[in-house]
This record gives structure tokens, C-alpha cells and sequence, in this order.
């Protein structure tokens, strides 16, 4: 006698019924919000509970972290027990990327042991070493979420602050210019902003980004910095940013001021050159020098004596690097126009005319020069002991002996 597809199904649907009901946790999943806009970040909260301490489970649930539809972000993940009953809990940061309906449909590895199989690992019984598992994988419930286009790639709550440190400068002299946005949102699909300014050279530097991942998005700062350098007056656009602000569920946009840079004319050589007429080249006596001439004895005989290493440079020296390791023309402009030093301003302009080759060293050697020439020496630390005790004594006895000659060469003069 055949048994009657009926009572297959019943059989089959009570074997189900049993399998499940026999499972020591139950997966829920939840989400904060049911109906957003695209790129609104939602809060998907799954929990794990056991019917006991769960000592004999490992959950593993790493979903991807990006697809077709959507990017996640794992918030936390915390796991307690509780009056003997353990609960394993999961927070994801879910940004839908696509307008319609979704679904989102995880699934996670429940992994089983026995304590025999952790005895004979922790003993090292029948020298075995690692954990037998055996491994379930669970579909997770599914979240239904409603998703609405929107006219705007950002979403959330900004502001937008542009700073110039100067608007008035001389030719070639470098002006600083920052970009920042400040807020909580989907920051990751943030465009960097551009600058295309004609007549200016742009120079740019790597984008600063500094957030922290929350429930509402990604809350923190993004900042773009670039040197502009200029020969004559320009005017800096506004910048603009659209995002869709999730309070007042609209579009919104933000902009700068139009910035108007006046721009002198450089200057010329002559400018920089003392006049032959102002310059006093006859030499005359004076006293000062020899104070100057018992200063230096003093300091090459302690020097001798002492045979203290030498003094450190106080210039800068990461300059100098930069500057030696620079290895095109461009490369070399871009290091003196960050260093914000306007005296570099005549040979910047020089360097953004020249790509030879045999313009670099020789402008290399210009500047090594320059930094060269700026130096300035460190002042030796006083010394403690007796070698200051000496040095003071040295230091009065030549300021006596100084006075001693002013006042015997004095006298001799009068006769």
C-alpha cells in the first residue's frame, strides 16, 4: 500500500517543525528605520540568544562588507551572559546605495563542539591539538527597506568653511588656501573638491580625512589644502556642496564667498641690491672690535681645551632634504612654495618657465645656497660645575683686562 502524498507532507512538515524546535538559539534581527532616502545610513541590529550559557557554540557572521545595493560598516559587537543564558549581540552601519525595495538577507556559522572534544585538545589527549567542529550555516530573518531616490550624493548634515591666509600678495608669492567640511553623514562618498584657476598655478595637497563611524554616518572632518601662485590679479570662485539634510528632508546647498586676489608686481633685482652710494667701505677703529677679538680667543680656547663637539644648526634641515631630493623642475617649485617663504618668489617664477634638466641643479644650488646663507648657530648651554665657575672666571677676567687697556690708552692719548 502506497502512503497518500498527505500524510508525506504532515511527516515532512513535523520533521521541520522538530529539527527547529530542537536548536538551543534563536536569531532576531531589527532595523531603526524602514523607509530612507539613498545613502541614508540605517542601524541593523542582530541578537543571538541561547537557551543556556552557549559554551559549546562559536558564531561567525562577517557579511560582506560591500554590495550591488548597499555598504555595511560593523558598529560593535558585544557578548553577554546573564542568569546562565548568553546573548550575542551585532550593530551594522547600512548605507543603501540604490533606490526601490530591499531586502537584506545575511547568514551566519554556527559552530558546535563537545567537551570531549575540548578535553582531549586541552589535555592532549590521543595527542590531538585542535577542536573538532561541526558547522550549521543559519539564514537570518529578513529586513524589508523602503528606499527613495534623492538629488544628491550627500547625505546628512554639513558645513562648509574656505580659508585664505592672505588676499593681497606680491607676484609668484604663494597663498594658502583650505577647504573643510565639517559633519555626520556618508562621508565615504565624498568628491574631493578641484581648483582650476587660469593664470595660477595650482599646487595641491593629499586630502585629510578624519571621521569616526556613528549612528546617524560617518561624523568628522574632510580637509583639502593647495598653494596658489599667482603674476597677476585673480578671482577665486565660490565652492558649492549639495547634500540632502535629513532634518529638513530637502536638498540644501552651501557656498563660499567670491574672492577677488590682488596681486603686486614682483620685484626687480635692483630692488633687492643695496645702492653702491649707501654702501660705507672705509674702515674705521673701533673699540667693539676688540672685545669681538677676546671673545673668539675665549671661545677657540675653551673649544681647544674642552674639545666639546660641534654645535648643532638650528636651520631648517628637512628644507634642505626636500630640496636635495627634489627630482624634476615641478617638484622643486612645489617645495619652495610650501615652505611660505616669499623670498623664494624671484626663483619660483624662474623655475615654472625652465624643464631642463640642467636648470634643476642649478637652481638646486640657488637655494642650497639661500638656506645655506640663513643659518644660524646654536647658543652653547651654560655648563655646570666647575667648568662654569671657570668659564665665568675667564669671562671677568677678560672683561677686566679690557677696561685695563681702554683706560691705559686713554691716559697715553692725553700726552
Amino acid at each position: 500500500m502506497k502512503p497518500s502524498p498527505g500524510k508525506l507532507f504532515l511527516w515532512l512538515i513535523l520533521s521541520i517543525t522538530t529539527l527547529f524546535a530542537q536548536l538551543p538559539y534563536e536569531w532576531s534581527v531589527s532595523a531603526d528605520k524602514q523607509s530612507v532616502v539613498v545613502e541614508e545610513a540605517v542601524v541593523l541590529h542582530y541578537s543571538c540568544r541561547f537557551d543556556d550559557d552557549g559554551s559549546l557554540y562559536t558564531i561567525e557572521f562577517k557579511p560582506p562588507k560591500k554590495g550591488a545595493e548597499y555598504r555595511l560598516y560593523l558598529l560593535n559587537e558585544k557578548e553577554k551572559i546573564r542568569g546562565g543564558i548568553r546573548t550575542n549581540e551585532f550593530h551594522f552601519l547600512y548605507f543603501p546605495m540604490r533606490s526601490g525595495q530591499q531586502q537584506i538577507a545575511f547568514s551566519a556559522m554556527m559552530r558546535r563542539t563537545t567537551k570531549d572534544s575540548i578535553e582531549n585538545a586541552v589535555i592532549g589527549r590521543d595527542n590531538v591539538e585542535v577542536i573538532d567542529f561541526s558547522d550549521t550555516k543559519v539564514e537570518l530573518p529578513v529586513v524589508e527597506l523602503a528606499v527613495s531616490p534623492v538629488e544628491s550624493e550627500l547625505v546628512g548634515a554639513f558645513t562648509l568653511d574656505v580659508h585664505l591666509n592672505k588676499e593681497s600678495v606680491r607676484a609668484f608669492e604663494p597663498i594658502q588656501l583650505s577647504v573643510n567640511v565639517v559633519g555626520e553623514g556618508n562621508f565615504d562618498a565624498f568628491t574631493p573638491f578641484s581648483v582650476d584657476i587660469p593664470g595660477v598655478e595650482v599646487f595641491a595637497e593629499k586630502v585629510e580625512k578624519k571621521y569616526v563611524l556613528g549612528e546617524r554616518g560617518l561624523k568628522g572632518r574632510w580637509t583639502q589644502r593647495f598653494a596658489l601662485v599667482a603674476e597677476n590679479a585673480f578671482t577665486l570662485d565660490a565652492f558649492t556642496l549639495d547634500y540632502y539634510d535629513l532634518k529638513e528632508r530637502r536638498v540644501k546647498q552651501l557656498s563660499s564667498d567670491v574672492k577677488t586676489i590682488a596681486v603686486e608686481k614682483a620685484h626687480e633685482v635692483e630692488e633687492l641690491l643695496d645702492s653702491e652710494d649707501e654702501l660705507d667701505t672705509s674702515w674705521k677703529w673701533d673699540w667693539d672690535h676688540l672685545n669681538y677679538l677676546l671673545t673668539f680667543l675665549t671661545g677657540w680656547v675653551l673649544g681647544r681645551w674642552f674639545r666639546k663637539k660641534p654645535l648643532e644648526r638650528a636651520f631648517d634641515e628637512t628644507l634642505a632634504g626636500k630640496i636635495k631630493n627634489s627630482r624634476s623642475v615641478k617638484a622643486l617649485a612645489m617645495v619652495l612654495v610650501l615652505s611660505g617663504d616669499k623670498r623664494f618668489a624671484p626663483l619660483i617664477s624662474r623655475l615654472e618657465r625652465k624643464t631642463d634638466g640642467k636648470d634643476l641643479v642649478k637652481a638646486k644650488r640657488e637655494a642650497l645656497d639661500f638656506v645655506d646663507a640663513e643659518q644660524e648657530w646654536d647658543v652653547p648651554k651654560t655648563h655646570d660645575g666647575l667648568i662654569g665657575r671657570l668659564f665665568q672666571i675667564l669671562t671677568k677676567v677678560f672683561s677686566v683686562v679690557t677696561s685695563m687697556i681702554r683706560f691705559f690708552v686713554g691716559v697715553f692719548r692725553k700726552r
